[in-house]
């Protein structure tokens, strides 16, 4: 269980393209479709900000999983995530770069450079190829597009970041965050 921090859970084909999934706060259940199909990870998870997770141990699951309680929560759970998947499967298919690029820096950077993650307001330009695989465009698209939220003034390049500028503006371009509930 997810306690503390933020979380990104994204697919990888066999091609090496990666799509995001969602973005994940607490308190939030990791596992729980892998645990109720017995079978191998379906997707994986990265840590964007320092986390905190409680284990449980699966012996603990094993015992307890017929109960009722338990599995109506497993149940309430994994219907919301594939409610979210459909979602973003859809937002992906029908919203153009511009909105999912915004909605993407949302997730990924912090407000007024807060003390709470990795990127105070910034993000390393490095892993563009990676940002364009997880939005689902080309490299060069979303080049063209970071180009011209700099020229917005939404964004700032500076030594091999990304500084958010504007995150009003950036909400205005997302219309409403789909990577985060």
């Amino acid at each position: 269980m997810l306690v503390h921090g933020k979380i990104k859970v994204h697919t990888t084909t066999p091609e090496g393209n990666t799509l995001i999934i969602s973005f994940k706060t607490p308190l939030e259940v990791i596992g729980d479709i892998e645990y109720i199909r017995g079978g191998v990870n379906m997707n994986t998870v990265t840590a964007v900000t320092p986390v905190e997770m409680i284990g449980v141990r699966h012996h603990w699951l094993q015992k307890y999983g017929k109960e009722v309680r338990l599995l109506q929560f497993l149940l309430e759970i994994i219907t919301n995530k594939f409610y979210m998947k459909s979602v973003t499967m859809s937002f992906n298919l029908m919203h153009p770069v511009e909105v999912r690029l915004a909605s993407y820096l949302l997730s990924v950077s912090y407000e007024n450079g807060g003390a709470e993650g990795p990127y105070p307001g910034e993000l390393s330009a490095e892993s563009l190829k990676d940002m364009a695989g997880f939005i689902g465009t080309s490299y060069r698209h979303l080049h063209r597009v970071i180009q011209r939220f700099c020229a917005e003034g939404l964004l700032e390049r500076n030594r091999g970041t990304l500084i958010v500028k504007d995150r009003a503006g950036l909400k205005a371009v997302a219309g409403y965050n789909i990577y985060e509930p």
